[in-house]
């Protein structure tokens, strides 16, 4: 084992026995007495000896676990007892110990004392919602306020998993009500027996991920005599992966670049402060995802000459979209000869690593490979780079600066975009590409495919000699590696379980330990006999009540289901149709507001730390690619939902239209509950009706417009909101389209009692007359006889009978319109607009219902 492998086990696993002490295990609390009594360490900072238990009882099942990483766990805080092995100050260790102590300082920053928290009661404490303490500035008429959360809410003593309770914080109370639990006990036992099934080096970091992420990094601190506790707001996962990034790129520092020979500045207090940025922050950002997914040939076959229908065609080009982002990242960590911990973030195609300083270059030269890949798919990455000195993660002088290098590696990006291609020649990037026979599309299109049973994963590097570069694959394997998906009757050691943390240890779904997990929104409808589960009818089952519905089986060939393959935009509107009346589909792209201001800004100056930005971001891509596949598994949504992509901070989705306006609300609804209920985190939506057969690059370019509508809703005093969601035309706060969509079922409900189909197009015609009042508009009054006149339609259709039902609900939806329309007239913030989505929305879902003869033309 080399000493930079001692070095970053040494800083992964300096802080496990924080977790493995939560346990209170009598049996693993004896054994680290044992380092307090045989001298090798004091009994301060119980958790170093924790931590090299660990170590030592794992090393037979982990070989890659050494003395030295023991050594490195018991040491990396001085002990206060003279006579003990850790007394001696951490200086006089070595340079390498050293390095980790450097690194762990910066990846903690400062830490908050949590004076409600008793020091002796951390083992009950709950991790924070890491959402609670980011403020998110606003203008409001022209001064800046700050929104953040009422209340604390906690995570649950969960592992990770795609479901709610591995990430919601749904609970007020930092510590479990009941002290004589022990919260954290069978999460401890779980993890050191998934430890015994042999992890491989990056098999255990997948497990600390799974087990340490809603485990707070914070432990009882003595500090002037007295013990304390910071508030529990960094998760140990986090915390662990960064020092270990930051570790590694030290050690290279020091072994390669200007730390060399700089021994005596690093091993004084603080003269490492003053030697040259160590640290490389790196973004990669992918151009050109949605010309790639979008941009499908209206025909296009496969290689029986069959039609690929459109769904097949975009899940295949999404996948491939993310998987590519995947290899590039493993392409440039094995050149550069880094640790998976050293890419901090990857998703919804942006990536970002830390690296050695002295590796820039090498990254460098890397780059014109990437761009000549890529350029065969007009995909292109531009790359940031900005260095970061240790003053920029330690509070010194006014405070760190790590937010303030986020920003500036995003511009650093935004110009590398301005500059496509400069690495390569003009002859690489204006020559014709050489065309595979018989393959213009390089079956990128079919790729889907291949993921209606892939329940594994596995980027290997290209086996030698191998020549044929053609298929979906020629762009992967021009970096050297082939993609292998796997089903659950093919896996492999070396596969990343999809959407399934069980990939070793009790509960394993495989006879053998796989390399790891990965949450990735694959799934997409399927036509099957047998149903996914117990909840509901299988796909074809319910097609066939679809039908029933329809009163029809007369259908054209294409338009029968075929067994194990997609479910077709047009099924889904068929879907629509039998429940509406209208056979549509719809389209809706959402994306979080504000996502800048939340790395760069939101952090308060004493919590701005590279480990919390790094919680965020994880925290962020879970509920967009994990938890999101819990969602449209439900019975509502697994036939109807077809998602494009989701990842990073983002999504869009294409389904039966009626399904996919509350699967919008139910996306923002538990986002806010995810939050933690946060005022100033925020997703906005276009949502959008069309044909089935509507061209899939128009109803992109459609839904990006929709969505910017969005956001630049403004309130009545013109300040910028966001917030909402653009749907016919109109866009509305989240609360006016519940709103919208309360109004519609009355007005739905109207129409069923009188069976008069012709309320809504008064409606329509009445919200026609309110767009003087629309938000935005000067012109804010209407001719209130308009509303006397729209009464007296309404309670004509209702009838004479004052005691009917119609006649009462008439009245309810009327003084409903009212209100809407008084408050905008008072100069509330409102918009009247509401009326007319509640109608169009009224129209669309009631043409099932059949007006009564004398109504009829």
């Amino acid at each position: 084992m080399s000493d930079r492998n001692n070095v970053y086990f040494g800083a992964l696993l300096h802080d496990i026995g924080k977790f493995v002490e939560r346990g209170k295990l009598e049996e693993i609390q004896r054994a680290a007495k044992s380092y307090v009594d045989r001298g090798d360490a004091s009994e301060t900072y119980a958790h170093k000896r924790y931590s090299a238990w660990f170590i030592d009882e794992f090393r037979s099942y982990m070989p890659f676990l050494t003395n030295a990483v023991s050594s490195f766990a018991l040491w990396h805080h001085r002990g206060n007892d003279p006579t003990k092995g850790d007394f001696e100050s951490i200086d006089k260790k070595g340079v390498p110990l050293k390095l980790i102590r450097i690194a762990d300082d910066c990846a903690s920053a400062e830490r908050i004392e949590d004076a409600e928290l008793m020091p002796e009661k951390y083992h009950l404490a709950r991790l924070q919602s890491p959402f609670r303490d980011v403020n998110i500035d606003v203008s409001v008429d022209g001064k800046i306020s700050q929104l953040k959360p009422e209340k604390t809410r906690y995570l649950d003593f969960s592992s990770l998993s795609t479901e709610r309770n591995a990430a919601f914080p749904d609970h007020l109370e930092s510590a479990v009500q009941d002290e004589k639990l022990v919260p954290y006990r069978p999460l401890v036992q779980e993890f050191l027996e998934a430890c015994r099934s042999k992890p491989t080096e990056e098999g255990l970091l997948y497990l600390m991920e799974k087990y340490l992420s809603n485990v707070p990094a914070q432990t009882p601190v003595e500090f002037n005599g007295k013990e304390r506790l910071s508030k529990p707001d960094i998760n140990l996962y986090d915390h662990s992966r960064v020092t270990a990034a930051l570790a590694v790129c030290l050690y290279d520092e020091y072994l390669h670049g200007s730390w060399k020979g700089k021994d005596s500045a690093i091993l004084s207090k603080d003269g490492y402060h003053d030697l040259p940025a160590p640290v490389t922050l790196v973004c990669g950002d992918v151009s050109g995802i949605q010309d790639f997914i979008f941009n499908i040939p209206s025909r296009l076959l496969d290689e029986r000459g069959e039609k690929i229908s459109t769904a097949k065609s975009l899940k295949g080009r999404s996948f491939y979209v993310q998987t590519l982002s995947d290899v590039v990242a493993r392409f440039l960590l094995d050149g550069l000869d880094l640790k998976p911990v050293n890419l901090l973030y990857n998703g919804g195609g942006n990536f970002y690593l830390v690296i050695p300083s002295c590796k820039v270059e090498k990254l460098r030269s890397l780059i014109p490979d990437i761009s000549r890949a890529l350029l065969q798919d007009n995909l292109f990455i531009a790359f940031g780079f900005t260095p970061l000195s240790i003053t920029d993660f330690i509070k010194k002088d006014g405070g760190n600066k790590i937010t303030d290098r986020w920003k500036e590696v995003g511009e650093s990006v935004n110009i590398a975009k301005r500059q496509r291609f400069k690495e390569l020649s003009a002859k690489e990037i204006f020559d014709p590409l050489p065309q595979q026979d018989g393959q213009p599309v390089r079956r990128v299109d079919e790729l889907s495919r291949n993921l209606y049973n892939a329940k594994g994963l596995s980027i290997q590097p290209l086996p030698a000699g191998t020549t044929e570069r053609a298929g979906w694959q020629k762009t992967i394997h021009d970096l050297g590696y082939e993609l292998i998906i796997s089903p659950s009757d093919k896996l492999s050691p070396s596969s990343i379980l999809l959407n399934d943390t069980r990939f070793c240890g009790p509960g394993c779904i495989s006879r053998n330990t796989l390399a790891g997990f990965r949450f990735l929104v694959k799934d997409v409808p399927v036509w099957r006999h047998t149903p996914a589960d117990d909840n509901g009818p299988s796909s074809m089952e319910y097609w066939k009540s679809i039908m029933e519905k329809l009163e029809t089986d007369d259908l054209k060939s294409e338009e029968k289901p075929i067994p194990e393959q997609a479910i077709t935009f047009h099924h889904m509107a068929r879907f629509a149709e039998s429940r509406t009346g209208t056979p549509k589909i719809g389209i809706l792209k959402m994306d979080i507001d504000n996502l800048g201001s939340l790395f760069e800004t939101g952090l308060p100056e004493e919590l701005k730390s590279i480990s919390r930005i790094a919680s965020l971001s994880r925290n962020l891509r879970w509920f967009f690619e994990g938890y999101i596949n819990t969602i449209i598994q439900e019975p509502d949504y697994r036939y109807d939902i077809y998602t494009v992509f989701s990842g990073g901070d983002d999504f869009f989705a294409v389904g039966a239209w009626d399904r996919l306006f509350s699967f919008a609300t139910r996306i923002r609804s538990d986002f806010k509950e995810f939050t933690g209920n946060h005022p100033g985190i925020t997703l906005s939506a276009g949502l959008l009706l069309v044909d089935d057969k509507f061209p899939v690059k128009r109803f992109a370019h459609l839904a990006d417009e929709a969505l910017d509508e969005a956001k630049s809703r403004q309130d009545a005093a013109g300040n910028l909101v966001k917030n909402a969601i653009s749907v016919f035309g109109y866009t509305l706060s989240w609360d006016e389209f519940d709103e919208a969509r309360q109004l519609k079922d009355d007005i739905l409900n109207l129409v069923k009692q009188k069976k008069a189909r012709s309320v809504i197009g008064k409606l329509l015609l009445f919200s026609r007359e309110l767009e003087p009042l629309r938000r935005g508009n000067r012109k804010s009054h209407i001719p209130l006889p308009r509303l006397w006149r729209l009464a007296y339609s309404f309670r004509e259709t209702a009838g004479k009978d004052t005691d009917s039902p119609g006649k009462k609900q008439t009245d309810q939806l009327i003084e409903k319109i009212n209100q809407i329309v008084f408050k905008r007239l008072k100069g509330q913030d409102t918009e009247p607009m509401l009326v007319a989505v509640a109608a169009r929305w009224a129209e669309f879902e009631s043409r099932l219902i059949k007006n009564q003869p004398k109504e009829q033309e």
